[in-house]
């Protein structure tokens, strides 16, 4: 965003805030100025994009653009922290709520019977480099024997909005034997 507002040379290049609010989606950036009102500086604000929905915002379009010309190196290279959401600790927290799922799902009093006969997709929507998606079909092979569906019906897919993503996954020797076994698939998806 910094760059995009260089270019329309509207910021000073030595103070400066940047404030995003996305309820109701405002983006605008603010100016110290020397103006100094008892003991406080003061800020100038200036609106670049007034209440639009975020996906149609220009902070959405420097987001995607970002993904789709790095790719899996937007994690690798440190740019966006993903340790939280893709560690081995929260795959198999996952894995143990589908494994509780298709355990209440074998109940009589069920309220949702699955057919084994049928292959169950998973879809994860933003699957980025694709390290959750490894962590949590490990997780599941691992527990396979206790699972109270047959796991080779398990059909997991990976999405994600850009290219670059989806041919990494397809390349990624890690995942090359989920994609081979058939519980792993992949698509382009863009909400």
């Amino acid at each position: 965003l910094f760059k995009e507002l260089k270019k329309l040379k509207m910021i000073s290049l030595l103070k400066f805030g940047i404030c995003v609010a996305l309820a109701g989606f405002v983006c605008c950036f603010s100016e110290l100025t020397d103006n100094i009102h008892d003991g406080e500086s003061a800020y100038n604000r200036y609106v670049l994009e007034d209440f639009v929905p975020l996906s149609k915002s220009h902070l959405w379009k420097l987001m995607m653009s970002f993904y789709d010309r790095n790719g899996p190196q937007s994690w690798t290279s440190g740019g966006v922290p993903n340790f939280v959401t893709s560690n081995s600790y929260i795959a198999n927290s996952y894995a143990k709520i589908l494994q509780g799922f298709f355990s209440d799902c074998k109940l009589n009093t069920a309220a949702m019977k699955l057919d084994e006969s049928e292959p169950l997709y998973i879809i994860e929507l933003g699957a980025g480099q694709g390290k959750f998606s490894f962590l949590l079909l490990s997780a599941l092979e691992q527990m396979q024997r206790t699972l109270a569906f047959p796991s080779q019906k398990i059909v997991y897919v990976m999405t994600d909005f850009t290219n670059s993503n989806f041919d990494a996954w397809q390349r990624h020797p890690a995942l090359k034997p989920f994609f081979d076994s058939g519980r792993l698939d992949a698509a382009i998806f863009n909400a």
